[in-house]
């Protein structure tokens, strides 16, 4: 299970020069249903507009204990070089050396590198995950000689006077930083607080793994004109933005041991991947696909000493609207420009879907639906399941599933900050699963 930094009383989206940000931080799971038992020192400081942390590094801000002390209110003051106009982001990381007397120096440093979390570091999620508030706006507020005047009214009257309280509405949105193997980019992730959506599981890359070998029998037949899709229950768009620059990282890798190979021009990657919720959150994945698309744009590569250029990788993401109660809608299907038939998907991906058990027989219509295809290909996807056990009665999808010809294989499992650990299982049709499984094993 993973645990992430949040606000429950989230910042203001402005404050006045001289007033101090208040809000209350929190640790929980990803529902924050469950609150974290474990102390950890909560540090903080401040993003500039142009992404550099202030230079004043990380400050203790308190001590998260279990228990109702943690949430009460707490205030920090705006960067001292703050002006009107500015912005400035708010950042909370949890000190993983709480007892270190590092230098401040490499303090920040080290706390910089917690706010971009790194899926393929071997500590991923052993601690709660890093948040980052969007940028706060500097207003104008009392200048010196104001603050002096009221100071020496107030010492006249002997009454304790607060400042001006303003009628700021409060951040609905969060972000997090995730970095990508082999410097491939930083994903930048926005979460809505305001109401109960959730991030849809948290998609580690691994160095070694069954899961990942899956994968990449897969990925070793994109080329050409092939057109791998994906889909899964979205919420943010995090699983689906990973899987798009991991195609676009595949073929800089390898564009780049081609080049070592004059005679090949390396394969040309295409991937069409669909992101799929509740029409309620499809704003929020459009938001985080524009945010990264930089990611996994189309790709060109100039063959050294020529004026020859080729296109290398297009990977399309597209977010839409997939209600399991109702009937699969006829966009979901992606259609051949050529014959004009609909496509059926090569891999379905399904992050964190079994959250309500009364929802699993429309979860298992969609997921047939799927699997069929939207007509008889002669091919069928499989599929990739990462399951977090939230109840006991969760674990009757499986046998729900064989009833109706679906098998599942678990294939690994991820850690977090505590037990139980993610599941990823792989699924398909029964007759499918266990040669394809065989297959696996004997090429790891």
């Amino acid at each position: 299970m993973f645990e992430y930094l949040s606000f429950l009383r989230p910042p203001p989206e402005a404050c006045p020069l001289g007033q101090p940000v208040t809000f209350v931080p929190q640790i929980a799971n990803d529902l924050r249903t469950e609150i974290c038992e474990t102390e950890h020192d909560i540090c903080f400081t401040w993003q500039s507009d142009s992404g550099a942390l202030h230079r004043g590094g990380f400050t203790k801000l308190t001590t998260w204990k279990p228990g109702s002390a943690s949430y009460k209110p707490l205030s920090v003051a705006l960067p001292t070089e703050a002006r009107p106009g500015d912005t400035w982001r708010l950042c909370l990381a949890v000190n993983s050396n709480p007892g270190s007397r590092s230098s401040r120096e490499n303090s920040t440093r080290d706390h910089y590198y917690s706010l971009v979390l790194d899926f393929t570091q071997p500590e991923f999620g052993r601690l709660p995950l890093a948040v980052t508030s969007l940028p706060i706006s500097v207003l104008v507020g009392e200048n010196r000689e104001t603050r002096a005047t009221r100071s020496t009214s107030s010492k006249q009257s002997k009454v304790k006077s607060k400042p001006t309280e303003h009628s700021v509405a409060k951040q609905e949105k969060i972000e997090r930083l995730y970095s990508l193997p082999s410097n491939w980019g930083t994903l930048r992730i926005t979460e809505q607080t305001s109401f109960d959506l959730d991030k849809w599981g948290t998609l580690r890359i691994r160095k070694y793994g069954k899961s990942r070998a899956c994968m990449e029998n897969r990925l070793q037949f994109v080329e050409a004109d092939d057109h791998p899709q994906g889909l899964g229950r979205a919420g943010t768009g995090l699983v689906s933005l990973v899987l798009g620059a991991l195609f676009a990282g595949y073929s800089r890798n390898v564009r780049n041991v081609d080049q070592e190979q004059e005679e090949r021009a390396g394969p040309f990657v295409c991937a069409k991947i669909l992101a799929t919720d509740l029409f309620s959150a499809i704003e929020l994945i459009d938001h985080n696909r524009l945010a990264n698309s930089h990611l996994f744009d189309d790709r060109i590569n100039t063959v050294e000493g020529s004026e020859e250029s080729r296109r290398t990788c297009k990977i399309e993401l597209h977010a839409t609207e997939l209600d399991w109660d109702n009937p699969i809608p006829g966009h979901v299907w992606d259609t051949d420009r050529m014959s004009g038939s609909q496509c059926p998907f090569d891999v379905i991906i399904m992050a964190d879907v079994t959250y309500n058990t009364a929802s699993f027989g429309a979860l298992l219509d969609t997921l047939v639906g799927l699997l069929q295809g939207p007509s008889d290909s002669g091919s069928s996807p499989i599929v990739l399941l990462a399951y977090k056990c939230r109840d006991p009665a969760e674990r009757t999808l499986w046998t729900d599933a064989l009833a109706r010809g679906i098998s599942f294989v678990q294939v690994d499992t991820v850690k977090g900050v505590r037990e139980p650990a993610v599941e990823i299982w792989l699924g398909g049709w029964e007759r499918d699963v266990g040669s394809l499984w065989s297959g696996i094993r004997v090429d790891m």
